[in-house]
């Protein structure tokens, strides 16, 4: 994580597990390359969890508006607290699930998925907390964890992804996608 500038700028530390991650039949790792239409719907997530601890999964595009500049950043894709051990289902959901859009010509961006371990349960009736949903960019993974007591991440993943515009009809619509 750290040749991808992801430590200390986006994660305070690089966690010792890697998270198990799998848009449709992509499977993230390490940075390897997934193309935006393949991560179109939310990703299975595995880990190994800890029965009756509670947890913080977070996906964010680092990277936005462009790889280049990223003033925007971090981009919130995905904010769920209050998991217990694996079951996402009984969670809170403090975000929908956002599907990548970069803007064409941006760049390949970082998209970064951690896992944190939580010390106690999220109060999630807080204005902030209901209006999460409203402000998903200038987010920052690490003063969340600081705030709510996160604590360093315990498992982690990330890809790149990119668009492409194609204004030549010899491409399909995959090939201008990565």
């Amino acid at each position: 994580m750290n040749s991808f500038f992801l430590t200390p700028y986006v994660l305070k530390n690089a966690p010792a597990n890697k998270l198990s991650v799998r848009f449709s039949s992509e499977e993230v790792d390490l940075g390897n390359k997934i193309p935006a239409y393949s991560a179109s719907i939310p990703p299975y997530i595995h880990y190994p969890a800890e029965p009756g601890e509670l947890y913080t999964l977070m996906m964010v595009d680092v990277d936005m508006p462009c790889a280049g500049a990223p003033i925007d950043a971090q981009f919130v894709h995905a904010l769920i607290v209050n998991i217990q051990g694996n079951n996402l289902a009984n969670a809170d959901y403090l975000t929908c699930y956002y599907p990548l859009a970069p803007y064409p010509g941006s760049g390949f961006h970082r998209y970064v998925i951690v896992l944190y371990k939580q010390t106690k349960k999220i109060d999630v009736t807080t204005p902030e907390m209901q209006n999460r949903h409203k402000n998903l960019t200038n987010f920052s993974m690490n003063d969340f964890a600081s705030r709510y007591g996160l604590g360093d991440a315990v498992a982690a993943n990330f890809f790149m992804s990119q668009t492409i515009e194609c204004d030549n009809e010899q491409y399909t619509y995959k090939q201008c996608m990565l």
